[in-house]
């Protein structure tokens, strides 16, 4: 995965020159402070991620990896998540749980690089 999908390759404890880091995401607290934020949001969804990846056009394993923390999510994740809960709850995502998505996903991505 490249940087423009916001992740990178796990490792199992060993290195490689193709990878970043030899740590699974999920085991930093700033990714895992992401998951969380995004998953509290998708809940209120009230449908399974497959109902959601197949609504977005989004493979399964995607949407499960960013949920899950095991990558940083997308930029386009987050605001595709976000429109999909306005447009559910008809009403807009307040302006505090987007700029509290973006910074989580700054900080993040400031540790997993």
């Amino acid at each position: 995965m490249n940087d423009e999908e916001g992740g990178f390759a796990m490792g199992e404890g060993r290195r490689s020159a193709g990878r970043r880091s030899e740590i699974e995401v999920s085991t930093l607290p700033e990714v895992a402070a992401l998951a969380t934020e995004l998953t509290l949001i998708f809940k209120s969804l009230d449908i399974s991620q497959q109902q959601y990846a197949i609504r977005t056009n989004y493979d399964k394993s995607y949407v499960s990896r960013f949920l899950g923390g095991r990558r940083v999510a997308t930029q386009e994740f987050i605001d595709r998540l976000l429109h999909e809960i306005g447009s559910h709850r008809q009403t807009s995502v307040t302006e505090e749980t987007r700029a509290r998505s973006s910074q989580l996903r700054n900080s993040a991505l400031r540790v997993s690089a």
